[in-house]
């Protein structure tokens, strides 16, 4: 390993090891650094020990609310089943099991020190989340869950919820649940009364349609599926994070989000599509994370003008972000995959990176990053650091319309950013641009196409990559709504190759690879079209089989 990996290696697990969560909010921290796990991402069913629980009670659309909730005799409603938890403590949990089946016509309101778990068969009380479908539905009228501390809710499909306010879905108010194993799908947050119809920007609409973690949240979401919830005017349409809030976000599926939808007045108040944070500062020992989560076709409202179809950060946010893919996010302003700006400095790392629009990653307004071990293809700007800071070392940047832009021409008290062993390769039009006139970046020791005169050690050589991208021809396309997957059947596939995590693109739809057989491979998220595509493309990995001198680009 060269001294540059040792040291990245070094700073990752401190980082990482820095981000203890309290009790029973979170998982322990990975101590490594970030590595892409397709085979751990999204719901699954987990076995659940009922003799760690002082008690169990049971809820079965069947059931009476005059019962005692047993297994025998379950209640009809959660809120009834809640209600009969009256002495509940850290030495003395509780668990609610909900049987498969409809619940509606109130908010979920949890308690500390209770689980809620969904996917068990009324009868048997054997658990199966997907066979089993519990399903918490707001009707198009009020919120579905409100959080809180020491608890978790597992299992479950949360829909339909929609409010004047944060937090259609699941609302984490001083409050930090454990959020796993969920479908949450088809919520909304509607615009601010004082905000509709009127032509003011930069305005904090009503975010986090699917979870909003607000006001010191240290929730874990993890391995859940969120997808087509929207916001009218207002940020986060899958996870808005704001005031000291530090999350764990992990192993997710976070695709298909809408904010903006009612943003028609270019206000600028609709940011970050997938995942908005405002204010996430890294106070030792929080952090947040985002880990290990697919990304993908999220976008801002088209009218609106606001930025990052993907991951927005703002006014110190300084999360790390690892291993995940951020794929065929839209935005009509900057930074489509992720925003960087006032302040925020995390560590965004180990991620694939493509076929956004605009400029994919984007730092500007004083924003800060370290940006390492990246791969960034497909995009329309790979890169784009504007008056702000990065450290920019060990990225593949290659096959974008553009690669890396580089400008400071209102903050002359930031020091110069490094960009140092990195591949710059093959874009279209640009590799790398420094404005002129300006105190250039630290450009030293990378591959870039055409060379590069500006700093010590940078060459030009033709990378040799592994040609493993594979192309065939579509018979059918098909989305599945309840698991937010499409399925493409196809004509043969490589024998004995595992396409688990691969990037995809399906015309001009990009996708993740959840998993393949003969003749069909399955897609996370909506990948459909007005007209069929005739032919799709599995990405190179871009991994080289030659190496290079000097220890560059992505691992």
């Amino acid at each position: 390993m060269s001294n540059v990996a040792v040291v990245r290696h070094a700073v990752i697990v401190l980082a990482l090891a820095f981000c203890a969560l309290p009790a029973l909010a979170q998982e322990k921290p990975p101590q490594e650094p970030p590595k892409m796990e397709p085979d751990k991402i999204g719901p699954r069913t987990e076995a659940v020990d009922s003799k760690v629980y002082a008690k169990v009670l049971h809820v079965a659309p069947t059931g009476s609310d005059q019962a005692d909730g047993s297994a025998a005799a379950p209640a009809a409603t959660i809120a009834q089943a809640l209600a009969k938890v009256a002495d509940a403590g850290e030495q003395r949990r509780y668990a609610v099991f909900v049987a498969a089946g409809e619940y509606k016509g109130q908010t979920i309101r949890m308690k500390s020190h209770v689980d809620l778990f969904g996917g068990f068969n009324a009868k048997s009380w054997q658990r199966d989340i997907a066979a089993n479908r519990s399903i918490l539905d707001g009707e198009g009228q009020r919120r579905v869950v409100i959080g809180a501390d020491d608890s978790r809710i597992d299992g479950f499909t949360i829909r339909n919820g929609k409010v004047r306010e944060h937090g259609a879905g699941i609302l984490c108010d001083h409050a930090s649940p454990t959020i796993s194993n969920n479908t949450i799908v088809h919520n909304t947050t509607l615009e601010p009364e004082a905000l509709d119809g009127k032509k003011m920007i930069h305005q904090r609409g009503h975010d986090g349609a699917a979870i909003a973690c607000i006001n010191g949240s240290t929730s874990l979401v993890t391995n859940n599926i969120i997808a087509h919830n929207t916001t009218g005017i207002g940020g986060g349409a899958g996870i808005a994070v704001a005031n000291y809030s530090m999350p764990h976000i992990l192993n997710n599926v976070i695709v298909n989000n809408d904010s903006g939808v009612n943003d028609v007045n270019e206000s600028r108040s609709s940011n970050g599509a997938a995942i908005s944070a405002t204010n996430a500062q890294h106070r030792e020992p929080l952090r947040m994370l985002v880990i290990n989560n697919v990304i993908t076709n999220n976008r801002t409202g088209l009218k609106s003008k606001s930025d990052a179809g993907g991951i927005y950060l703002e006014y110190d946010s300084s999360p790390v972000i690892g291993a995940n893919w951020l794929l065929g996010n839209e935005c009509p302003d900057d930074g489509s995959a992720i925003y960087m700006m006032k302040s925020s400095h995390p560590l965004f790392t180990d991620n694939i990176v493509a076929g956004n629009n605009s400029s994919a990653i984007r730092l500007s307004k004083e924003g800060r990053g370290d940006i390492e071990n990246n791969l960034a293809f497909g995009n329309d700007v790979a890169v784009v650091c504007v008056s702000s800071w990065m450290n920019f070392r060990n990225n593949t940047i290659v096959d974008n319309k553009s690669g890396i832009v580089y400008g400071n021409s209102y903050a002359p008290h930031l020091k110069p950013s490094i960009i140092t062993d990195n591949i710059v390769y093959g874009n279209e039009s640009t590799q790398l641009t420094v404005a002129p006139n300006e105190e250039p970046a630290i450009v030293t020791n990378n591959l870039i196409q055409g060379g590069y005169s500006g700093g010590e050690g940078n060459w030009d050589e033709k990378p040799k990559f592994f040609e493993d991208g594979i192309t065939g021809q579509v018979k059918d396309v098909k989305y599945d709504d309840q698991h937010v997957t499409t399925t493409v059947a196809v004509g043969d596939l490589p024998s004995g190759a595992s396409l688990a995590g691969r990037v995809i693109r399906l015309g001009n739809k990009w996708g993740v690879i959840e998993g393949a057989t003969e003749g069909k491979i399955v897609v996370w998220g909506d990948l459909g079209a007005e007209a069929q595509p005739a032919e799709f493309n599995i990405a190179p990995t871009y991994r080289l089989n030659k190496a290079l001198k000097g220890d560059v680009g992505a691992r």
